[in-house]
């Protein structure tokens, strides 16, 4: 289990245009979906998390804006994209974060498992 910080990444998704500077790391352009993630060099193990699962659940709030930003449950969400010097240790989609807590939070505390 891996404990840090996760903030919501509210981008277009990376293959919903053709913009090869924008690509995900591990896939391009290529669809891989709404629950998607981009990690910190923390969990980004030389591109071996690429395409890797991991299970994301809301801990706790970062700020006082939204106290209690948590909804109780957990996302799972597939790895594509590598977030290097990111504070935070993973960076979820839209969709992904509202699974979890509350948009307006923006930043949360979370626990990281390997699936």
């Amino acid at each position: 289990m891996k404990m840090g910080n996760a903030r919501v990444c509210i981008w277009e998704l990376l293959w919903e245009n053709d913009d090869d500077e924008e690509a995900s790391a591990c896939f391009g352009n290529q669809n891989q979906g709404n629950l998607v993630a981009g990690v910190s060099d923390d969990l980004w193990d030389s591109g071996a998390a690429c395409g890797k699962s991991f299970e994301v659940a809301c801990t706790g709030a970062t700020n006082q804006g939204d106290p209690q930003p948590c909804l109780g449950e957990a996302v799972t969400v597939m790895i594509v994209d590598h977030n290097p010097g990111a504070a935070a240790i993973i960076n979820l989609s839209a969709d992904a974060f509202a699974k979890i807590a509350n948009l307006d939070a923006g930043s949360v505390y979370v626990t990281v498992n390997t699936i």
